[in-house]
């Protein structure tokens, strides 16, 4: 059904035809309702690429944050590791010195006992000497 027809009245109009209700409006009124529908479709578009936008940030954050989770035990069982090490270095000089000590005692005796035996060697040599003389 077309109505072609020119009004001063105000629109939009309701309107009973044949029994059916019709809301009648201008053009200029018709566009402005387009624009404002392109405008919602626009942003309803923006708004899901936001949201898709948003979603990848979560995702991007949520694996930096495992990350930064999985540095921190790292870290924290180097640092454990590290003062292991450091132990382990005092333990092991200790045990340098210890037997560097033990090393002296050794080459002490070993010098005492050469200068014995030789002084010994020497004297008793000597002795024979003189009683064959």
């Amino acid at each position: 059904m077309t109505i072609l027809s020119y009004s001063q009245n105000s629109y939009p109009r309701k309107l009973i035809l044949e029994g059916d209700t019709v809301i009648v409006i201008s053009e200029p009124q018709l566009k402005k309702i387009n624009e404002y529908l392109l405008r919602y479709e626009k942003l309803y578009l923006y708004n899901d690429s936001l949201i898709s936008i948003l979603n990848t940030q979560k995702t991007i954050l949520d694996k930096r944050n495992a990350l930064n989770e999985l540095l921190n035990k790292r870290n924290s069982d180097l640092l454990i590791q590290n003062a292991d090490l450091i132990k382990l270095k005092s333990t092991n000089n200790k045990l340098q010195e210890y037997y560097k000590k033990e090393l002296k005692v050794k080459n002490r005796k070993k010098t005492i006992a050469f200068f014995g035996g030789l002084t010994i060697g020497i004297a008793t040599t000597s002795t024979l000497i003189l009683i064959l003389m």
